[in-house]
């Protein structure tokens, strides 16, 4: 009877423990997103609390309902078999009833806590799972990882374009027209232009004189067998006298023979 008593003592402990631990959701649930172990235990708890405010339901005051019903059945069919059990030992009825009564409440509290459930238990259970999956978990009496994603073909890169560059369109070159100096201008008489006295070179010596250009910014005499350029418009100092570069002094020489100095006649050829 003493170990009889023991036993029972001990059940009502188990049978306690078990009565007052909420109850898991019936609900599995998954990391889909490689949650970590620390943050799918605060999303679980989150979750239950958040499904116990949806439905109203509560895991612990219904565990503890069922418990309580076990309990009484549990107690009066213990207290019946234990009666049975004291006075088939020849111990005393009562108390064979009495051990009887506590070892059969503490079993049928327990079965009753754990496998009664109600519609609002399966509410509780939706409500779980649409939290889990709104956080990211695969939910479902089956829930596994979920299947890795086929790979997707890429097709490779169209090839570049091929850009067939155009011929250049052909140059055409047009003919530089060539300029024709127009014929010398011929002056039917010499020009006459004004030399201030003193500016005309000594004997054996010629100077390019220009008109309208101050006496000071003349060019110097030179040596008249030295060859030299004279331009256009410009004058010839030689022996007194400004003989006119434009004019044909080697035609006027033809014509009047001696009329015309040498000197004057070779500048007039080299002109």
């Amino acid at each position: 009877m003493k170990r009889l008593m023991a036993w029972g003592v001990l059940v009502v402990g188990l049978g306690t423990g078990c009565a007052t631990t909420p109850p898991k959701p019936s609900v599995h649930a998954y990391p889909a997103r490689g949650q970590s172990a620390e943050q799918m235990s605060r999303d679980e708890t989150h979750c239950e609390a958040w499904a116990k405010q949806q439905t109203g339901y509560d895991p612990v005051a219904d565990t503890a309902k069922g418990a309580g019903v076990g309990t009484l059945l549990g107690g009066a069919l213990g207290a019946g078999g234990g009666a049975a059990v004291g006075a088939a030992s020849g111990g005393s009825v009562g108390r064979g009833a009495a051990t009887g009564a506590v070892v059969g409440g503490v079993v049928g509290g327990v079965a009753g806590g754990a496998y009664k459930y109600s519609k609002s238990k399966e509410g509780y259970d939706r409500a779980y799972a649409a939290c889990m999956s709104g956080r990211g978990y695969t939910t479902g009496a089956g829930a596994a990882p979920a299947p890795a994603p086929a790979p997707v073909a890429v097709a490779p890169p169209p090839p570049p374009p091929v850009v067939v560059a155009a011929a250049p369109p052909p140059v055409i070159v047009q003919p530089v027209p060539v300029a024709v100096a127009p014929p010398p201008v011929v002056v039917a008489a010499p020009r006459r232009v004004h030399v201030p006295p003193g500016h005309y070179p000594p004997p054996g010596y010629c100077r390019v004189w220009h008109p309208g250009r101050p006496p000071g910014h003349q060019p110097k005499p030179f040596p008249c067998q030295h060859p030299v350029a004279v331009p256009a418009g410009a004058f010839i100092l030689y022996n007194g006298t400004a003989w006119d570069r434009d004019y044909d002094w080697q035609a006027h020489a033809r014509r009047e023979p001696g009329s015309v100095p040498s000197v004057i006649v070779e500048m007039s050829v080299r002109r």
